[in-house]
């Protein structure tokens, strides 16, 4: 009997346990546990009932029924997948110096890729021999296709990307960054855009290319010569608040009666070329082995100003090398022979136009009396040192983001916020 009392006990003690969890359960779905769908009716019902002089009211009730709608629109925008095929080697510094993707190689070498997401949009880079036109992604719909223009057969070899685009029968959008002819001879390239009929939306290009109109067309920066092996400089590598061995460096090829041997004659005349880092050469090398690589790193990181005489543009790799390593610029301010702008804003009309604090010269007979100026007062040199390293920094951000901006623009798509 007693034990019947207890088992009985037991099953009531149990039974009302599992009502009070009920109960309990009940009370919270009934305030918290409603559906989005029954949210929103809710909502609706509550403005509809609401009084029309109940503004603080009403405009509550917005407040939470807008902020549900952005939500749920947010959610409903997918990805964009972009792809990059780089087939220059200007491709490397978009994505290392521009975008701050990360690379790995795949079979033994042959293509290099990697991946980077940014807001909504998700880029896949690849580049390398091994990309090829059976070998990229065939259902591509979103497209940037980094090509080189600056000779004739360079010119051969993208026009055989371009005409190939219409075989990818998803391809909606296709925007180009294109490594320019250094004259400025660009105008083949005009066809391929879809105001002349063709299917690019966007062209980013180099040099100052008078067929840029911010519009279509925009000016892209020269950056550092990646096919070379030039690195993205870490911070540690910069000495920016420490005396620098050298007034200033070049190194560089020496082509006879060009401004480039003006300026050594000028620095041996003064007796700076001890001050300085000079190594020069009589013909141009097309590659750096890692020894004369090492060298060229050495006398950016240990001078405090790189001379910059114009070459066949004035625009060099070399500006933006000095800058990776917080040596200031001393530029040549003239512009070359051929097609590219000669407006008041040239040469250099991005990197103006942004601000670039660079040191000017329009006679290398002037450098002398420039660099011991410069050099008498080091604390000058220091503020200038970390002028330019916080510029180029900010300028390569700006550059990120215009990029993504034309993209989405001229993609036809819009900020997620």
């Amino acid at each position: 009997m007693k034990c019947s009392l207890t088992i009985f006990g037991g099953i009531i003690i149990l039974v009302y346990c599992f009502f009070s969890l009920y109960s309990l359960y009940a009370l919270y779905d009934q305030r918290y546990g409603e559906t989005d769908k029954d949210l929103k009716q809710n909502l609706l019902s509550l403005k509809k009932t609401a009084s029309p002089r109940s503004k603080l009211f009403g405009k509550r009730i917005n407040r939470i029924s807008n902020n549900f709608s952005s939500r749920n629109e947010t959610s409903s925008i997918r990805t964009k997948n972009v792809e990059i095929w780089g087939k220059a080697a200007i491709s490397l510094y978009l994505w290392e110096h521009i975008l701050k993707g990360e690379l790995e190689s795949e079979l033994g070498g042959l293509s290099t890729y990697g991946t980077f997401t940014q807001d909504e949009l998700k880029f896949q880079f690849r580049t390398g021999p091994g990309v090829v036109q059976s070998t990229v992604p065939q259902d591509v719909e979103n497209l940037v296709l980094v090509l080189n223009g600056r000779t004739q057969e360079k010119i051969d070899f993208a026009r055989s990307w371009l005409d190939y685009l219409p075989h990818y029968s998803n391809l909606k959008n296709i925007a180009v960054v294109l490594l320019g002819n250094e004259q400025c001879n660009n105008e083949w390239i005009l066809q391929y855009l879809t105001t002349h009929g063709g299917l690019v939306k966007a062209l980013f290009i180099t040099y100052d290319t008078q067929i840029v109109d911010d519009d279509n067309i925009f000016q892209w920066p020269l950056g550092v010569a990646t096919y070379r092996g030039f690195p993205v400089v870490q911070d540690e590598a910069i000495r920016i608040n420490i005396s620098r061995p050298y007034i200033c460096n070049f190194l560089g090829t020496i082509y006879p009666g060009s401004s480039r041997e003006k300026l050594i004659n000028s620095l041996e005349g003064a007796g700076l070329d001890d001050k300085c880092f000079i190594k020069t050469r009589t013909s141009w090398e097309p590659l750096e082995s890692k020894e004369s690589l090492d060298v060229y790193k050495r006398a950016l990181a240990t001078s405090d100003f790189t001379l910059n005489p114009v070459g066949v543009n004035t625009e060099c790799y070399r500006l933006y090398e000095a800058m990776s390593y917080g040596s200031i610029p001393i530029v040549e301010d003239a512009v070359t022979e051929g097609e590219c702008d000669r407006n008041g804003n040239s040469p250099l009309r991005l990197l103006r136009k942004m601000n670039a604090p660079f040191i000017y010269i329009k006679d290398w007979n002037q450098l002398p009396d420039i660099l011991k100026n410069l050099d008498a007062n080091a604390n000058d040199v220091v503020q200038k040192r970390q002028e330019i390293v916080k510029w180029y920094r900010w300028f390569k951000q700006e550059t990120n983001q215009h990029f993504l901006s034309v993209l989405r623009d001229k993609f036809a798509w819009t900020k997620i916020t």
